[in-house]
């Protein structure tokens, strides 16, 4: 019943919101839940309208900034524009300086200038203390459109390839766009002890496991493991609540090989795919061996990074150039490395990390929200998808830019 009447609760909760915060629903809506081109686009097919779906998404992003002009405003500066137009420069002209990244250059332009790279944008305009009842919105939402959308699989109302056992083919990116809605639902369910959400979150986790991708679990498992050691705490029964959390940890594993059978019996009673179930109860959930050749993914390319006698890398995709099947690495660090060699990628990397500890200062909640975009757009690029193609990356690296601006304007405020 409060699940019912928590889902009402969200109409309520839109119409309460300010102009502003309606138009930055609107973008965050269309950035963090990837699944709103799918669920919009048989509306457009039914009216007619099917050669027009591709507008969807870029209207809803010229909604919500329009809405939510004053905050664009404040939070996209004129570096940030300049920082934008060199990333297009230098990846257009990168083939000078990298003759064998041309064709994959020309084939991805549009798609990584156009598609991927203005969610800096997006992230640009996130504040976690501002925004908190907004981001709690989309995320509600995200569940029952993930709900809706798995149900229109089960019943056959939209096609998709089935795997050898006539259930639901693996589904990796419905499964990284759902992460978002399952990390706030629950950071909520936590803090604010909300049992509708924390019920959302657990059957969200169901879904998760029945979509037959691996990565995006391990990825939820590691945020759950670290938020409830390092970013639950209160300052009494601190201990005595991390005692509570190891203990659960180790029920859950004593008991893993019976939950999994249960899960998996209906998950397949449903027509989920079983995937993730088997490689649990075979214990090769992390086996890399049987995850896509990606041990001898990571063999060739850190071969070719060893061979780098200019240090400077391979050029944007490189990667693919050394993997057996063409495909992208399947780990950030290793692209960017072959892509940029030890002294290009290595000093990327080295201000990834050194951005990411400088954002802790904030405390509390914020700290929280600053790893969990962390998990979002960096902890996801170690098992799937390549950074040039992933949205989530830059919404990280937008939301850490205005967060450090955050910082240093508090640091003169109070040199003052």
């Amino acid at each position: 019943m409060r699940l019912m009447i928590g889902s009402l609760n969200i109409f309520k909760q839109f119409t309460n919101l300010s102009k502003d915060q309606k138009g930055l629903f609107f973008i965050f809506f269309a950035a963090l839940v990837p699944l709103s081109y799918k669920l919009i686009s048989p509306f457009f097919i039914i009216a007619g309208l099917g050669e027009y779906t591709i507008i969807i998404t870029p209207t809803l992003y010229v909604i919500g900034f329009l809405m939510a002009s004053n905050i664009a405003k404040r939070s996209i500066t004129v570096k940030d524009i300049l920082f934008y137009l060199f990333l297009v420069t230098f990846f257009l002209l990168s083939p000078a300086l990298y003759p064998s990244s041309l064709n994959f250059v020309e084939e991805n332009a549009q798609k990584f200038l156009l598609n991927v790279v203005p969610f800096f944008f997006v992230g640009l305009c996130m504040s976690y203390d501002r925004d908190k009842d907004v981001l709690l919105l989309v995320a509600r939402i995200g569940f029952w459109a993930q709900i809706f959308w798995q149900a229109c699989l089960l019943l056959g109302f939209v096609e998709m390839g089935e795997s050898f056992d006539d259930t639901l083919g693996e589904q990796m990116e419905t499964a990284y766009g759902f992460l978002f809605s399952l990390f706030f639902l629950f950071h909520n369910a936590i803090k604010r002890r909300d049992i509708c959400d924390l019920v959302m979150f657990i059957i969200g986790t169901f879904l998760l496991l029945s979509m037959g991708a691996r990565g995006p679990i391990i990825v939820l498992a590691f945020y759950i493991l670290i938020y409830l050691i390092v970013f639950n705490t209160h300052k009494k029964k601190n201990v005595f609540k991390k005692l509570i959390v190891i203990i659960f940890c180790f029920l859950f594993y004593y008991f893993l090989t019976p939950i999994m059978f249960f899960l998996s019996f209906y998950a397949e009673q449903f027509g989920f795919s079983t995937r993730v179930f088997r490689s649990i109860l075979e214990d090769q959930m992390t086996n890399l061996s049987e995850s896509s050749y990606r041990d001898e993914f990571y063999g060739n390319v850190w071969d070719a990074i060893r061979n780098d006698n200019t240090l400077l890398g391979y050029g944007f995709g490189s990667d693919r150039l050394f993997t057996p099947t063409g495909g992208y690495t399947h780990n950030l660090e290793l692209e960017l490395l072959v892509s940029f060699g030890i002294i290009g990628g290595g000093l990327i990397l080295c201000i990834l990390a050194f951005r990411f500890l400088k954002s802790l200062q904030h405390g509390g909640e914020t700290k929280m929200f600053s790893f969990m975009m962390l998990c979002l757009g960096i902890v996801s690029l170690q098992f799937s998808y390549s950074y040039i193609l992933f949205p989530s990356f830059f919404i990280y690296l937008g939301y850490n830019t205005a967060l450090l601006r955050t910082n240093a304007k508090e640091l003169k405020a109070y040199v003052r």
